[in-house]
């Protein structure tokens, strides 16, 4: 079963991931990137679900630091990004910035294509 950690700082935004991935994938959470990073050790995820502005950490930052830890361990993490906020979603993607990321979503989301977002990733 591959491996899905989900990083948010509002607990709900996590608990409505973890329930719509839980029956398709191993999932792990995370309130912040500090937190995730140490996951990636202990967890092994296939793929990285991140918001973009949180606290102690942007998902931007976060994406960075998973990029170098898949150079320096050869794994290939894959990462979305999640967003309220369109327009710096939108600033991120069309900018070099996004060189570590996979995909882009923004919130509110429609779950089926969020799933299959993910299930394109992940094959």
């Amino acid at each position: 079963m591959k491996r899905i950690l989900v990083v948010d700082d509002d607990i709900m935004i996590r608990k409505v991931l973890k329930i719509i991935l839980e029956d398709r994938y191993e999932v792990e959470i995370a309130e912040n990137g500090i937190v995730a990073l140490e996951g990636l050790e202990k967890f092994h995820p296939d793929m990285v679900i991140t918001d973009l502005e949180m606290p102690e950490m942007l998902g931007i930052e976060l994406a960075e630091k998973i990029g170098n830890f898949n150079i320096l361990n050869k794994s290939n993490i894959k990462i979305i990004l999640m967003s309220g906020n369109y327009n710096e979603l939108c600033r991120i993607e069309e900018s070099a910035l996004y060189k570590n990321i996979d995909a882009f979503v923004s919130k509110p989301f429609n779950v089926i294509n969020f799933l299959a977002k993910i299930e394109v990733l992940l094959r």
